[in-house]
């Protein structure tokens, strides 16, 4: 009998989402075709699955990367203003 971790149909698209949220982050000013971008997408979805990962851990990780990103932006418009 296997021990592989069963996801939901929900927990699968959650996972999807948060991945999808990170690559967009990391692929910024990439150029992909949309098939290699989903099949990208996919690739790191069943890796994270046969791993046992949990959404929540993508969830997570995905908006820990967002306001990261999110704080450096603000940082580099900041710099560009003038010192008071």
């Amino acid at each position: 009998m296997s021990d592989a971790r069963k996801y939901t149909v929900a927990e699968i698209d959650r996972m999807r989402r948060a991945i999808s949220q990170r690559e967009n982050l990391s692929m910024q000013g990439q150029s992909f075709y949309p098939n290699e971008r989903h099949a990208k997408i996919e690739d790191m979805l069943r890796t994270y699955m046969a791993n046992g990962t949990e959404p929540e851990e993508l969830e997570r990780a995905a908006s820990q990367e967002a306001a990261e990103m999110q704080q450096f932006r603000l940082n580099a418009q900041n710099q560009k203003l003038p010192l008071r």
